[in-house]
């Protein structure tokens, strides 16, 4: 078994939700080495500079939210599918947000995944299920919503 850890991106403004992911990632066993930007902006700077570098390793996982301060959550997975080295980083949208349309627009982006953040700790925590799922190549159909 593969000892390096997986990397995952993780877009988030809200320190709260950070935690949660932080703990459902640390919940499900996964090795993992999480890299945490707080706005929009801030992510797109990340993505550029993973660009402009061809000895940076793409991040396995984008966990990526939509309402994001300064550039929001679609700019930024629509960035992060025009990088050629990122064309296997898997992206889970992590919301909120209820509207059909936002749901449309991050399927026409490339989005693996649709995470609705639930209300309640338990089922947030299967957002560490469904990582370690399709990291491992099964469906995560139980877990989250797949795009």
């Amino acid at each position: 078994m593969n000892d390096t850890p997986v990397t995952i991106l993780l877009v988030e403004d809200n320190p709260g939700d950070v935690y949660l992911v932080r703990l459902a990632l640390q919940q499900s066993g996964l090795n993992f080495s999480l890299v945490e930007v707080s706005d929009g902006e801030e992510a797109m700077r990340y993505l550029n500079a993973l660009s402009d570098d061809d000895t940076a390793p793409a991040p396995s996982f984008a966990l990526l939210d939509l309402n994001l301060p300064r550039v929001d959550g679609k700019r930024v997975l629509e960035r992060l599918k025009e990088i050629p080295k990122c064309s296997h980083t898997r992206a889970i949208v992590l919301t909120s947000s209820e509207y059909p349309a936002d749901r449309a627009d991050v399927d026409r982006l490339g989005a693996d995944c649709y995470f609705h953040k639930p209300q309640d700790l338990e089922a947030f925590l299967k957002l560490g299920d469904l990582v370690v799922s399709m990291w491992s190549g099964e469906s995560g159909a139980a877990a989250g919503s797949p795009s």
